[in-house]
């Protein structure tokens, strides 16, 4: 039975969970005793039926193999309660930078993954459908929460304070726990994380970006 192929959902009208999670990635071979290897990847627009990816370290195979045909894979998320779940299932597409370096195995690539059916993971997506909605249409809440931005924009503070406190009523506005602002370094060119707010901040200090890593490069 051919798998029906994951497009990802689409942002306005499909359930989909707002935030985006740090993950670890298992791959195995098609009988899935045997791992692959695994790579640390950032997942978001994660649904009950899939999530998209994208990996920040190098493949254990050659991108190739993953147009040829589905990988199974293993992803490892933290959803609320600090607790971490794993989701099995295979992937459904991958894109890359650069085609002409379709083999180059220390890329990042984007990748779509199906969920095999599981009843429990399943009900956990659907929680926290319920609890970051996706809204289609700002409320009076939003437009308040933006004009409070734009004073924070004219207020006489400074810019470190600035910066948290327009944060702090993004993460109000958007019903999040999370939020982080990132800058470019203009000595690496790299991209840092200036204001990191939520559970993770101390460790995404300590991660730099180069341009075209991760969602945000």
């Amino acid at each position: 039975m051919a798998l029906e192929t994951y497009s990802g959902p689409e942002r306005r009208h499909h359930p989909r969970i707002r935030r985006s999670f740090l993950a670890q990635c298992r791959f195995r071979d098609e009988t899935h005793s045997r791992l692959l290897g695994t790579v640390p990847a950032w997942a978001y627009d994660l649904s009950p039926r899939g999530m998209r990816l994208y990996t920040l370290g190098a493949l254990p195979f050659a991108p190739s193999k993953l147009r040829r045909e589905p990988v199974p894979v293993e992803c490892c998320l933290s959803l609320g309660d600090d607790a971490d779940t794993w989701f099995r299932g295979r992937t459904a597409w991958a894109d890359t930078h650069e085609s002409a370096r379709s083999d180059d195995q220390t890329q990042s690539l984007f990748l779509g993954v199906s969920f095999d059916p599981d009843q429990q993971a399943g009900a956990q997506i659907e929680r926290f459908l319920n609890l970051h909605p996706v809204p289609s249409h700002p409320t009076l809440e939003h437009l308040a929460s933006l004009l409070e931005v734009s004073h924070l924009l004219t207020a006489a503070i400074s810019l470190d304070h600035l910066l948290e406190l327009i944060l702090v009523t993004v993460n109000r506005l958007m019903n999040t726990k999370a939020s982080s602002l990132l800058l470019v370094d203009p000595l690496t060119n790299e991209l840092y994380f200036k204001v990191p707010l939520g559970p993770a901040s101390r460790r995404l200090k300590e991660i730099r970006l180069k341009p075209g890593q991760g969602i945000a490069g």
